[in-house]
């Protein structure tokens, strides 16, 4: 899904240095659309513009809301964030985990991602406002992150960015099959092998679990045969 539909709605943010956090995290993913719902502090204080670092602008053009539905108007689904899931009856059945965002997110026009206090989080009046709530789960020794790492986890998660160098591109069905096939060849030279079947489906299945790139398969197949190319 494209970044560009996503806002970010921060309710009530204590510090400066958290406001300047979320600003830049947001521009790691592209996503300039911030709100900030009733600020307990300087949203364009010393610490937010240092801590927000070539991200300022983001700050600059924050707009500023009284109450999250005010906030989240033109959104198409709003989804709350909370580290504690059975904080609200009127949430217990609207609770998710992070893996259910990216189907949440591609029947929604605009996703709000609202971002409680540092403090106390969303109250369950404000969880009860949001279309859905979503938990992050984390290590039951300290379960409860800091709004902008969690704001990093939900935007990754909506990103769809996976690979690191976005040039790679991984074998396909039709690459590896190539390979097992090159493989199988050269198994039918060994004599001393006698459940060749079982062998070429260990190799098929260990291909297939691998998310081997195309240059990676094109070098297995120069191994068995120099004359084959990837496609």
């Amino acid at each position: 899904m494209a970044v560009r539909r996503i806002r970010v709605i921060a309710v009530s943010p204590e510090y400066q240095i958290n406001l300047g956090y979320i600003a830049r995290v947001m521009k790691n993913f592209g996503v300039t659309d911030l709100r900030i719902v009733n600020p307990k502090c300087k949203p364009l204080g010393k610490d937010a513009i240092k801590y927000a670092k070539h991200a300022h602008e983001i700050l600059r053009k924050a707009k500023f809301s009284k109450s999250i539905r005010e906030a989240g108007r033109g959104c198409g689904i709003l989804i709350g964030t909370t580290a504690i899931w059975h904080k609200t009856e009127a949430s217990f059945f609207n609770v998710y985990g992070i893996g259910a965002v990216d189907e949440m997110a591609a029947k929604a026009h605009t996703i709000g991602l609202v971002l409680g206090r540092e403090g106390t989080g969303l109250t369950k009046e404000e969880l009860a406002e949001c279309d859905a709530n979503v938990v992050i789960p984390t290590d039951k020794g300290y379960p409860v992150m800091n709004i902008s790492h969690a704001l990093a986890v939900l935007l990754f998660s909506l990103s769809g960015k996976r690979s690191v160098n976005p040039d790679i591109k991984l074998g396909g069905a039709a690459d590896r099959e190539a390979i097992v096939k090159l493989f199988e060849k050269e198994l039918g030279r060994r004599a001393n092998i006698r459940d060749k079947k079982a062998v070429v489906s260990a190799f098929r299945h260990i291909l297939s679990r691998s998310y081997a790139t195309k240059k990676e398969l094109g070098a297995l197949a120069v191994a068995f045969s120099p004359k084959f190319r990837t496609r």
